[in-house]
């Protein structure tokens, strides 16, 4: 064998080295994406629910109070919760 045709075969065994390390990679971030994928879509859901309930809570709590609260602390306690029900819907 001709010392050029040895490093021809070195190179390319090179870039064959260099290929599978490539694709390596490649699997390992398209796994690691779909995962956080995955991941992002699960705490939106919960983020989803938890404001949902919280939502829901908060409108009960008004509700139910009706008018046992009375003057002046009574009317606070009602704006401040039709506050924070407006806000909660603006996180929808």
């Amino acid at each position: 064998m001709t010392e050029m045709s040895m490093l021809d075969e070195q190179f390319i065994l090179q870039l064959k080295k260099e290929a599978e390390k490539m694709m390596i990679h490649f699997a390992v971030a398209s796994s690691a994406m779909h995962k956080s994928d995955n991941n992002r879509h699960r705490i939106e859901k919960k983020c989803k629910d938890v404001l949902e309930d919280t939502q829901a809570s908060v409108q009960h709590i008004s509700v139910n109070m009706g008018n046992g609260l009375r003057g002046e602390f009574g009317n606070k306690v009602k704006e401040t919760l039709t506050t924070h029900h407006k806000k909660l819907e603006q996180l929808k």
